[in-house]
C-alpha cells in the first residue's frame, strides 16, 4: 500500500535530516524518493476520482 510506503519514506526522509543536514546529497535523495511516492499517490486517487465520475472542483480560475 502506498500510503504505508509514504509513512516509512517520511521516517527515512526525517532521519537523514538529522544525521546528515537538510542540504546533503543523501537527504535530497530521500526527498526526491518520498516526492515520487507521493506524487504515485496523487495518480492513483485522481484516477479513483475519475473512475467514479466525481467531478472535482477547478481552483483558481
Amino acid at each position: 500500500m502506498v500510503i504505508y510506503e509514504i509513512e516509512k519514506k517520511r521516517k527515512i526522509l526525517i532521519e537523514a535530516a538529522r544525521q546528515y543536514g537538510l542540504s546533503s546529497p543523501i537527504t535530497l535523495k530521500r526527498s526526491q524518493e518520498l516526492d515520487a511516492l507521493l506524487f504515485q499517490q496523487q495518480k492513483e486517487t485522481h484516477s479513483s476520482l475519475q473512475n467514479r465520475d466525481i467531478k472535482l472542483p477547478i481552483l483558481n480560475r
